[in-house]
């Protein structure tokens, strides 16, 4: 197929303007069905197992939560409607579109992930949705938004396990402290403890109870935030 990639225009408002004009036209014709009652049937396949698809992959709770009021107030403003359906193609972006210099449409790529009917002007949609994202005038704070309420928490429980994981061997690390320090008064307590064993003149009460208070900075730290630590642990894990 001849022509541009529609990317190669975005720079051109007017030629820009004609090709979302052209591909609202063009896709609202790709009709198969004219009058459809949207039934329970129809609803589940169409909407309602793709909203049981996110909430099953959001791992956050108010995220969740937003998606169940979302898909209440869907079915409550469609189910029963009749709409028409049309040709879905389901990857609807500006690079599977061929468009001539002037912005006009010669033709559609990728049809590989697209399904006989679905709702109306999604596609549409879907190609608004992924121009807005990449577009030069964009919300400045939209990164930091997404790094504060999305990347930040799923990546919490992750950096908390990696945390105290990486204190804890540190903290215990005995032979690397071992070779590096050169007095007493530098020694780690691993160390510490490890040449106080070796003294023939030792206290064994006094030096299993300092055993026990060097313990208790790990208990302190482990104990909190232990339910991290096991989610990030496992974050990676596949069932």
């Amino acid at each position: 197929l001849g022509g541009l990639s529609f990317p190669h225009l975005t720079s051109d408002r007017e030629a820009t303007r004609r090709t979302f004009l052209d591909v609202v036209d063009r896709f609202a014709d790709l009709v198969v069905e004219r009058d459809v009652p949207l039934d329970e049937t129809l609803y589940e396949r169409m909407i309602g197992r793709r909203f049981r698809v996110v909430r099953e992959k959001a791992r956050v709770a108010a995220t969740v939560d937003r998606l169940e009021r979302m898909e209440a107030q869907v079915r409550e403003r469609i189910l029963g409607k009749r709409i028409p359906l049309v040709l879905y193609h389901a990857d609807m972006r500006s690079k599977h579109i061929q468009v001539q210099p002037d912005g006009r449409v010669l033709g559609y790529l990728d049809w590989g992930t697209s399904e006989r009917s679905f709702l109306p002007y999604v596609d549409v949609m879907h190609m608004v949705t992924h121009q807005r994202k990449h577009e030069d005038g964009g919300p400045v704070g939209e990164p930091w938004r997404i790094l504060r309420d999305i990347t930040i928490p799923l990546s919490l429980p992750n950096l908390v396990g990696a945390g105290l994981f990486a204190f804890m061997l540190s903290y215990s690390e005995f032979l690397f402290a071992l070779f590096i320090t050169t007095s007493s008064d530098r020694r780690t307590l691993p160390v510490l403890l490890g040449s106080l064993s070796t003294n023939t003149d030792v206290s064994w009460g006094l030096l299993m109870a300092s055993i026990t208070i060097g313990i208790i900075p790990t208990l302190f730290l482990a104990i909190p935030v232990w339910r991290f630590m096991i989610r990030g642990l496992t974050a990676g894990g596949v069932k």
